[in-house]
């Protein structure tokens, strides 16, 4: 029983990682299939195929050892760290991004890590809110313009983007095996899609809003639940920066250089973050999904396909 629940647990743990506050507003599926011109659940079982298909990928290569840098992926959260910093902007205005910096910072600096868990129940809220808010308007959505060669690539790219899962795979070879794993990964991709078709079957796929989502409430609570879920993001984000760099330099815990490079990183997302939160994540995501799917073309190429051609 007790690997069933470590089983249940990763699934959970990988949702908690692909579903945040981009997801949670709408924009982000706007930004891969607006305008499309598929059904919902086409759309959805797309999603969740070829998510699954990379996050195998993943557990192949993480079966034989495969354990990239993380100092790989710092340019990755700092591109995470301005979405959320323009989305909080968007959302409060100027003086309500510069005071989540400064919380971020303060969070990164004193070590409050325990934080980060608080992120699992807040996803399991915001789940909830989406589904509360959701359903009332299923078949609300109208298709668009945009083909499947079109919708497949845009599909292929948000997979790309949500496999950035090397760091929890390799944790859970501890305790479970592979079959086990990827049967986390089907379970993840399955909520995941699920909760595609129910967002792009509720949402205007033409919407020109910042966070479509509250035009189907905005009330506060969403308002808070959205809130809370981007300033989660923005410290994690934030946080795996910071541990990077202190791994690479080695400085001490709370050094005055430390605080002028969070600075400067604070400031660059807010520069940056200006250009507007949807803006921002149109630009960002797509690329990120391309980096992360030539990352994992070029090591199953490296490190599965390279090995067997030696051994002939």
């Amino acid at each position: 029983m007790a690997y069933k629940y470590a089983m249940f647990g990763l699934a959970f743990l990988l949702v908690s990682s692909i579903i945040g506050a981009g997801f949670a507003t709408g924009a982000e599926l706007l930004v891969f299939f607006g305008n499309a011109g598929l059904a919902p659940w086409v759309i959805a079982l797309m999603v969740g195929g070829f998510l699954f298909a990379l996050m195998a990928v993943t557990v192949a290569l993480a079966s034989r050892g495969f354990n990239p840098p993380k100092i790989l992926f710092v340019p990755l959260y700092f591109a995470f760290f301005v979405v959320m910093t323009a989305g909080i902007a968007e959302l409060l205005g100027v003086w309500g991004a510069v005071l989540s910096l400064g919380a971020s910072v303060l969070v990164v600096i004193y070590g409050f890590d325990k934080l980060v868990r608080f992120n699992k129940y807040l996803i399991g809220l915001v789940l909830v809110v989406i589904l509360v808010i959701a359903i009332p308007n299923l078949g609300a959505s109208s298709l668009g313009e945009r083909g499947i060669s079109s919708v497949a690539w845009s599909t292929l790219l948000y997979a790309g983007m949500n496999t950035m899962l090397f760091p929890i795979i390799n944790r859970a070879k501890k305790k479970l095996s592979g079959k086990e794993i990827l049967g986390s990964c089907l379970m993840a991709c399955m909520v995941l899609g699920f909760f595609v078709l129910v967002l792009l079957s509720s949402i205007d796929p033409n919407s020109t809003a910042q966070f479509p989502v509250l035009e189907l409430s905005n009330s506060w609570f969403v308002m808070v639940a959205i809130f809370l879920c981007m300033f989660s993001s923005q410290f994690i984000a934030l946080f795996n920066i910071d541990a990077e760099i202190e791994k690479k330099n080695g400085r001490p815990q709370v050094a005055p250089t430390r605080v002028w490079i969070l600075a400067f990183i604070c400031a660059m997302a807010f520069i940056i973050g200006s250009f507007g939160f949807s803006r921002v994540m149109g630009f960002v995501y797509p690329i990120v999904g391309m980096f992360m799917i030539a990352f994992l073309v070029c090591a199953c190429v490296w490190h599965l396909i390279f090995p067997r051609i030696r051994r002939r």
